[in-house]
């Protein structure tokens, strides 16, 4: 049997294996004595991830030299010694007859196979090479990327830093505990840090897998392949993230937090305060610091908030482009890898509710923020990870809507809390339109609009000409709490409706009598009828010409108190007013019980009167005539229905003969009339006045 091995050890003895072995592992240097020195010590081979010593039969000078070369730690200085190995131990290699100039122990000649040699001795060599290897975290102790000193007698320092390739958590946290930081509590992203020398300086790779044992990082070291392009980024327990909360004008002043399991803590009054947490967080140097029952209040140099502003850099309010104010000078932030965490953030910092639609828009420009990444806990977007410099460039910035720049309201109807819902967004008045709407979103919009709880939209096409309009797709059977929430991007217009609604609370004025511009003062609620009381403490002349104004009919002429008599079941208010009111809807109401009716109705005469004629007798343009303006109505806003009672009205028949669609557009005075249940006559429904510039068909009608 011995002659067989013999004979097989002459086979194998030729030159090294195959470099592309895939078995072959690292080679490391381990001292049992001072863990802290990875280029010192015993020389360990691993093989198919199994760990080996090497041994010593031909060793020399020019071993050692590929040993120190094999480690990433110089040369060799002098003095050999020998240290025992464990007994029964493994030697992958021996034999070694090394040139000194391979990259690797596997590449020297010699060394027969794995386990094939015979190694009886107990010891192995220790090898002691020349470099002496620091590493640290930049810029804090204990968070930041990987950086490492070579120092060697005789030659300058070098300085690198480890690349993000193959370094996972194990490396990690085997690196913050010998950095004294205890474990790692995460990797970071690489593009959250600046460094203005990665690509001119050393750059190796740490990957300790297949190596049992690890005592120093060092000892997973490997040179750098071609796809380092970043730096590994690191964070240990023993680093505390921080920030300032409390004023908002200024994010690097306020009382001072520490993050703890994902959220924010006042720090304590008997911790140690570094005079570098300014630094720290991006605000200045140091800062003036006091205590409070708190904690600590921090007020930093520098002057830092966030903004909202349109292309011209002007500020806006709860919509725009993010920006960030340095010491009143605007800076821009970077849009790359936005989040919709981000753009709450942004939305939350600024009292502005929360983000309804964000987007990054395309611009070459320099920033000072970016790669932004908001948890939500912060304080501000300032606060949250992100890369800092002041001059960083970039491809797109962020572009935020928030809730708060939303407003609504109900126009051309016949009161404020009826008609067509437009929507006030990125600071203009968009006509609403939706393809899906339940009544509890109707519900929604009334309690915003403070019209009730409730409310009903009406079928209405969209009006033709209308070109600047604001989609709502509100997901049936979701529950929404603001009509924002319903807003997307969506251009298109097919299948989409005219919102149009009543809200429980619409309330519209009219004078009951036969003719218009005449009579007891109502005031009609969606579902009910009340009448204005003519208490000489609420009804006066003021009050009478407020409402003779508002229905179109210029000044009261004549004011009166008419006896309530036997309509006991009538509902009587007063209103009190006063001179910054423009409407009687807008004056202070009081209801009065059946026990304590005021016994008169405010009776007017107004000034003025109201006509609706054609403009050839029987047949042309509806022309609208009051006290203050005369014109016609929008055709949209027309019915069947009104042609044949202003026929009727006008002693032209009841009928109507077809109209041609030939008619040009023009501009309009009145956008609309509405009839009301009290209304008789054309001439007594509630008129809507037309934008100036709405430019529609007028109503056209010839009588049979």
């Amino acid at each position: 049997m011995m002659w067989f091995l013999l004979l097989l050890h002459s086979l194998v003895h030729f030159g090294p294996a195959s470099s592309s072995d895939p078995k072959q592992g690292k080679i490391i240097l381990r001292s049992l004595q001072n863990k802290d020195s990875p280029c010192k010590g015993h020389v360990e081979a691993y093989y198919g991830n199994e760990k080996g010593y090497v041994g010593d039969k031909y060793w020399n000078k020019t071993t050692e030299e590929v040993v120190c070369r094999s480690t990433h730690c110089g040369k060799p200085e002098n003095g050999i010694n020998d240290v025992y190995r464990p007994l029964n131990s493994k030697v992958w290699l021996n034999e070694l007859q090394c040139q000194g100039n391979e990259r690797s122990l596997w590449d020297c000649d010699g060394w027969p196979g794995p386990e094939v040699s015979f190694y009886k001795k107990p010891t192995v060599k220790m090898v002691t090479c020349s470099n002496k290897i620091k590493i640290n975290l930049k810029p804090h102790k204990c968070e930041g990327a990987v950086q490492y000193t070579v120092q060697s007698t005789g030659q300058p320092n070098r300085t690198g830093y480890i690349c993000s390739n193959g370094f996972g958590n194990e490396e990690a946290d085997m690196l913050c505990e010998n950095l004294g930081c205890g474990g790692v509590t995460e990797i970071l992203r690489s593009e959250w840090i600046h460094l203005e020398d990665f690509q001119n300086v050393e750059r190796m790779e740490i990957n300790c897998s297949g190596i049992a044992n690890v005592t120093h990082p060092w000892q997973c070291v490997q040179s750098a392949s071609p796809s380092c392009k970043s730096p590994v980024l690191i964070r240990c327990k023993g680093h505390n993230r921080v920030q300032l909360k409390g004023e908002g004008s200024n994010v690097c002043s306020g009382q001072l937090e520490m993050e703890k399991d994902r959220n924010w803590k006042s720090i304590g009054p008997n911790r140690t305060i570094s005079d570098k947490i300014c630094q720290q967080m991006h605000c200045g140097a140091s800062g003036n610091l006091t205590k409070n029952d708190q904690g600590y209040h921090l007020t930093c140099p520098d002057h830092v908030s966030v903004v909202l502003t349109n292309d011209r850099n002007s500020e806006t309010k709860c919509y725009g482009r993010v920006r960030i104010k340095v010491n009143n000078s605007i800076k821009t932030a970077c849009g790359t890898d936005w989040t919709s965490k981000n753009a709450d953030m942004v939305c939350k910092e600024l009292n502005c509710g929360k983000a309804i639609s964000y987007k990054s828009l395309s611009q070459d420009t320099s920033g000072i923020l970016d790669h932004v990444d908001c948890t939500g806990s912060e304080s501000s977007l300032w606060h949250c990870r992100a890369k800092h410099h002041n001059n960083i460039r970039c491809s797109s910035v962020p572009y935020v809507v928030c809730s708060g720049s939303v407003n609504v309201k109900l126009v051309d109807g016949p009161g404020r809390c009826a008609g067509n819902l437009v929507v006030q967004h990125e600071d203009q008045w968009k006509t609403a339109i939706s393809d899906k709407w339940e009544e509890t979103f109707s519900a929604v919009l009334c309690k915003q609009l403070e019209c009730g709880d409730s409310g009903k939209k009406s079928s209405k096409t969209l009006d033709k000409g209308i070109s600047n309009f604001l989609t709502l797709s509100c997901k049936e059977g979701t529950q929404i709490s603001d009509i924002s929430e319903c807003i997307t991007d969506n251009k298109g217009t097919q299948g989409y409706d005219q919102v149009e609604i009543t809200c429980e609370k619409h309330t519209v004025i009219f004078l009951e009598e036969s003719k218009p511009c005449s009579g007891t003062v109502g005031i009609e609620y969606r579902d009910k009828t009340r009448w204005l009381s003519g208490s000489n403490q609420t009804w006066n002349q003021n009050v009478a010409n407020m409402i003779c104004q508002e229905l179109h009919c210029g000044n009261a002429s004549k004011f009166s108190s008419k006896p309530l008599k036997n309509q006991t079941s009538l509902l009587v208010e007063s209103r009190t007013c006063s001179s910054s009111n423009k409407s009687l809807l807008q004056c202070g109401k009081t209801e009065h019980q059946e026990s304590d009716y005021n016994q008169t109705l405010a009776h007017v005469d107004c000034e003025g009167n109201i006509t609706v004629t054609l403009t050839h007798g029987c047949w042309g343009k509806v022309n609208i005539s009051t006290a203050s303006k005369q014109g016609y109505v929008s055709k949209d806003a027309w019915t069947e229905a009104m042609s044949v009672q202003l026929c009727k009205e006008l002693a032209c028949q009841d009928k109507t003969l077809p109209t041609h669609n030939w008619l040009e557009e023009t501009i309009l005075t009145f956008k609309s009339l509405h009839a009301l249940r009290t209304a008789s006559k054309l001439s007594q429904h509630t008129l809507v006045d037309a934008n100036t510039k709405l430019r529609q068909k007028p109503a056209y009608v010839v009588c049979k």
